[in-house]
């Protein structure tokens, strides 16, 4: 059972990645994403956008708990005020590919916790 002319059209760079594929996309599609409240608002903001544009069911579909990093964390990757924004992208980024990775069971959890976006404090 293939997906939906519509999905392909919008999906078909996901279907033609083998860690992705029809089966991968399916199950994207029937996931909606479960932020946490407790994480970054900035981070979350971001992680939804990817996870919408990546095919995620919105408010239907079974609940896919996101894992986001703390506000503090956030300001720790960050390492500087300035870079702020650009952390919050990245932690919402890398929270939205944590979240496709495990939907269609592929590759290993990563940790952002061991990202730095300056050199100091």
């Amino acid at each position: 059972m293939g997906l939906p002319p519509e999905q392909l059209r919008l999906y078909g760079r996901h279907v033609v990645l083998p860690e992705i594929g029809e089966a991968g996309q399916r199950r994207i599609g029937a996931s909606r994403p479960l932020i946490a409240a407790d994480g970054s608002p900035g981070a979350a903001q971001w992680a939804l956008s990817y996870l919408d544009r990546a095919g995620f069911a919105g408010r239907d579909g079974s609940p896919s708990p996101v894992d986001l990093p703390s506000d503090d964390d956030v300001r720790r990757i960050a390492g500087r005020p300035e870079l702020l924004h650009a952390a919050e992208l990245f932690a919402g980024a890398f929270a939205a590919v944590e979240r496709i990775k495990a939907s269609v069971e592929a590759g290993e959890p990563g940790d952002p916790r061991v990202t730095r976006l300056s050199g100091g404090e």
